[in-house]
């Protein structure tokens, strides 16, 4: 018994110091500091720091062993906007100017400039029709005769822009078939 008390008082004697010389740090300041107004550049022990101005800066540097330690942050600022080298200017619709009633007609759409920033994205109309959403091409058949508008917008990072085609839709002939006319007695 008499032996473990020395060697717990050791061991609490032992825990005790290195808390406290942890606390006090080699060299190092580990005071809290309140959140204020700053920003600039600040360098010291070899180290350059740049901060916004305006961004808020805690307290001054903790220094020690060669080294400075600059705090701040960000105070939620939004991300950055992404560029668009080439952003879409323009867009023209190409395909037939006449088709029939219940004919299949294809229209592509052709952006401009060519080499427009990808994705591009298009979306077709034509009365009540729809296809080819979000594609550069588009089918469409129609069962009625008359003028017909064929419409796209084609959007990129850069903006959108619209096109129209018009196309004459006339009426399939009618195709009468005879069957041969007997008599009989």
């Amino acid at each position: 018994m008499r032996h473990r008390v020395p060697l717990t008082a050791t061991a609490v004697f032992l825990l005790l110091s290195a808390i406290v010389l942890a606390q006090s740090g080699g060299g190092y300041d580990l005071s809290w500091w309140t959140v204020d107004g700053g920003g600039g550049t600040v360098s010291g022990g070899g180290y350059a720091l740049s901060g916004t101005a305006g961004q808020p800066d805690a307290g001054p540097a903790l220094t020690g062993s060669g080294y400075a330690l600059y705090s701040g942050f960000w105070p939620g600022g939004g991300a950055a906007s992404p560029t668009c080298p080439n952003p879409l200017t323009g867009v023209s619709i190409s395909g037939p100017s006449s088709g029939n009633t219940e004919q299949t007609l294809t229209f592509t759409a052709s952006p401009d400039p060519a080499d427009a920033t990808t994705p591009i994205t298009y979306t077709w109309s034509t009365d009540g029709l729809v296809s080819g959403q979000g594609t550069a091409t588009a089918t469409y058949r129609w069962n009625t005769a008359g003028t017909k508008t064929v419409q796209v917008t084609a959007s990129n990072c850069g903006g959108s822009a619209n096109a129209s085609h018009s196309i004459e839709i006339t009426s399939a002939a009618e195709h009468k078939i005879y069957l041969p006319f007997t008599v009989r007695n």
